[in-house]
């Protein structure tokens, strides 16, 4: 089985090629997808924003299901400290996937 991750400009959108990259089972496409969310918050952490990915491979509908997910992150201008709640983001991420 293999799973295909991409960045998606929203939850109904055509994947963007190229993939971020190919992986054997869905949660280690889950955990590549987590670390993307944390890069792009670590390199503009403002604004507040939908940060969305498609992780495309086996599940109910065929071997090319769609799996949206959408997550929103993301400080404000006046946040005194916007590494601080990139951090929490990254740490909410680990102990909803149970890392």
């Amino acid at each position: 089985m293999t799973y295909h991750l991409y960045r998606a400009e929203h939850i109904d959108a055509d994947p963007q090629a190229p993939s971020l990259g190919e992986y054997d089972d869905f949660d280690a496409a889950l955990a590549a997808r987590d670390r993307d969310v944390i890069a792009q918050l670590e390199r503009a952490p403002v604004p507040p924003r939908e940060i969305t990915h498609l992780i495309i491979g086996p599940g109910f509908r065929g071997r090319r299901t769609r799996h949206p997910l959408v997550t929103f992150a993301g400080t404000t201008v006046t946040d005194p400290d916007p590494a601080a709640e990139v951090a929490a983001t990254a740490a909410w991420l680990d102990v909803v996937r149970g890392r």
